[in-house]
C-alpha cells in the first residue's frame, strides 16, 4: 500500500501487462519524490483518476472500470 508521502508523489505509466498463465493484471509505473525515481507495480483496481479519492475514500470507480482514455480505436 502506498503511504501518504507516495500518495502525494507524481507518477508516470509505463506498461500494463498481463500473465497468460495466470491472468493476473497489474500497471507499472515510475516515478515518486524529486531525484528518487521508484518503479511500481500496482493491480488495476488500485489505480484512480487524479484527485479522485478525497479524506481516504474514492468519489470515483478505479480507472479499470471506468478508463478516462478511449482505448478501443
Amino acid at each position: 500500500m502506498l503511504d501518504e508521502q507516495e500518495r502525494r508523489s507524481t507518477w508516470a505509466f509505463v506498461a500494463h501487462v498481463t500473465n497468460l498463465d495466470s491472468g493476473d493484471s497489474w500497471v507499472e509505473v515510475v516515478g515518486g519524490r524529486a531525484g528518487d525515481p521508484r518503479r511500481r507495480s500496482f493491480r488495476p483496481e488500485q489505480l484512480y483518476a487524479y484527485r479522485s479519492i478525497r479524506g481516504g475514500v474514492p468519489t470515483t470507480p478505479p480507472l479499470c472500470d471506468a478508463p478516462l482514455l478511449d482505448l478501443s480505436r
